[in-house]
């Protein structure tokens, strides 16, 4: 049995250097035809956060863009609904989506769930401010985006964009893939004498408590954590970049490898 242990102190001082830094992420890179707070921009959200596991998500963020400046109207849940399976398949695999028949039955669920309970458009999921907590039961009925990983994603961005209304945002959770594994491990918040780590669930909560608590210490969210951590994880920790990394200062730089098995029943593999 593997043992993990929780370095307070190196989280604090990892988390701190996290805050100080700024850094742009590729999902809040708007379309250049997109209208802030808009419907349009809340389906565009929706559906391109869905297919945001086990892609890159640059490319993934890039080619959704590039495809909504063209067209706009193919992110609205009526028009996926009256779409061919063969035409939204094609749709899918542009966007780089690896499972894209899977995609393709999540985006349709999606899309009825919108059009039957909420009007076609995601800002209806919050009228009033809700709790995360109550927020996060309604949207368990929406395929892809109800996994642990994508939810706190989807949140983030829906809250920041002003799309969703939050009562207490502080309560959305960093969401635990392999880049805040990776940084979790290598900068030496979260320990092991094992070599080689296979994700668990047990894992990710365990990750996300971390989290949770070195947050809370410095009142602030998870999820402002979030964005700098998964983008020096990225840009650093995967190709092993110490010497130049921002977090050089505060980072024990201890490496192993960090792997996902993917249970073929699994419906939510990692975001990279």
């Amino acid at each position: 049995m593997i043992v993990f242990e929780v370095d307070r102190r190196r989280g604090l001082a990892v988390a701190r250097r996290l805050l100080e830094l700024q850094f742009d992420m590729p999902e809040y890179v708007l379309p250049r035809n997109a209208v802030e707070g808009s419907q349009e921009l809340a389906l565009y959200y929706t559906f391109v956060t869905a297919l945001d596991y086990m892609v890159d998500s640059a490319k993934l963020w890039s080619r959704a863009r590039e495809l909504f400046e063209e067209k706009p109207e193919v992110f609205e849940p009526d028009r996926i609904m009256r779409m061919s399976d063969e035409e939204l398949e094609a749709m899918l695999r542009r966007l780089g989506a690896r499972r894209f028949r899977k995609s393709a039955e999540a985006w349709r669920q999606i899309a009825g769930i919108l059009l039957e309970k909420y009007a076609g458009d995601p800002r209806n999921l919050t009228p009033e401010p809700l709790p995360v907590a109550e927020l996060t039961k309604r949207l368990r009925e929406f395929p892809l985006i109800r996994g642990c990983k994508l939810m706190p994603l989807y949140l983030r961005i829906m809250h920041e964009k002003k799309l969703l209304k939050l009562a207490d945002p502080v309560n959305i959770e960093i969401p635990v893939d392999i880049q805040i594994l990776r940084l979790s491990f290598y900068t030496g918040f979260l320990k092991t004498r094992a070599v080689e780590v296979v994700v668990s669930e047990e894992l990710r909560r365990l990750v996300r408590s971390a989290w949770r608590d070195v947050a809370s210490e410095l009142g602030v969210s998870p999820w402002r954590l979030d964005k700098p951590a998964w983008s020096i994880a990225r840009a650093y920790c995967s190709k092993l970049r110490h010497s130049t990394c921002p977090l050089e200062s505060v980072c024990e730089k201890e490496i192993l490898r960090v792997v996902y098995r993917v249970s073929r029943k699994s419906s939510s593999p990692p975001r990279e």
